[in-house]
């Protein structure tokens, strides 16, 4: 397997490499491109069809994924202090909490089930809205570390995801979907910024953002690999982030 990098081009890379988690060069290539470069930051990161659909024909991201797309998705995790999702990929994905982050589950409804899990007690932070909050609360309160009312609009309700949790002091936040999350965290120009694969693979389930591409958004780095894989970096330098940090530091 190749990768090239095409921006910036100002400081070219090209590698061979056969598993990613095991070269030296590649995976410091990585870390260096992946690296936030500011506190707090909101990041994105999302795999896109080739018809720019978030979802596999079965409804999760594993098919249109590689092996070099799950290593950055891991690199981009161990960097956070929480994962963010919606519950439907709660629902669709299964309970899958991050190796060193804290996992926060937005939901309207509370209509999900929470699976069995030996950290879910101390790594696991739900955030439902008013109208469901009494249900997460009789439902999970005993097995998650924490729960937290939210306004019932989605928009409104990742501000409030964000505000709260930098409140508690976390500082690298990255959502992860499904699509009407990452829709309302681009709709409240949340994200600082977003990573997105570009897969060579279709889907015929069709799950797209609605919100994405944003003309504020700058291409910062895309490399290329040769099965045919795009990864691009996107910031956004209007981001909201800093000003609601400011915001929260002052009515602490």
């Amino acid at each position: 397997m190749r990768i090239e990098q095409q921006i910036p081009d100002t400081a070219q890379f090209s590698h061979e490499f056969d598993h990613p988690a095991a070269d030296t060069l590649l995976l410091e290539y990585l870390d260096s491109t992946y690296q936030p470069t500011g506190t707090p930051r909101v990041r994105g990161n999302i795999v896109l069809s080739a018809n720019s659909s978030l979802s596999d024909d079965h409804g999760v991201s594993a098919g249109i994924s590689s092996v070099l797309d799950r290593q950055i998705l891991r690199l981009i995790r161990r960097f956070a202090d929480v994962v963010i999702h919606g519950a439907s990929t709660l629902r669709a994905e299964g309970l899958i909490i991050p190796k060193t982050a804290m996992l926060a589950i937005m939901t309207r409804t509370a209509d999900f089930t929470l699976p069995d899990h030996p950290l879910a007690a101390e790594r696991v932070l739900l955030f439902c809205s008013e109208k469901a909050v009494e249900r997460c609360v009789a439902q999970h309160r005993k097995s998650v570390a924490g729960i937290f009312s939210v306004p019932d609009e989605i928009s409104a309700a990742s501000v409030s995801v964000v505000s709260q949790l930098l409140r508690l002091r976390y500082q690298q936040l990255v959502c992860e979907g499904g699509a009407q999350v990452l829709d309302a965290f681009l709709d409240a120009n949340l994200l600082d910024e977003l990573a997105v694969t570009h897969s060579p693979v279709h889907s015929s389930r069709i799950v797209a953002l609605r919100k994405w591409p944003q003309p504020q958004y700058q291409l910062v780095h895309q490399f290329r690999t040769s099965d045919a894989f795009l990864f691009q970096r996107w910031i956004n330098p209007h981001a909201i982030t800093t000003q609601l940090n400011e915001d929260t530091a002052t009515t602490s």
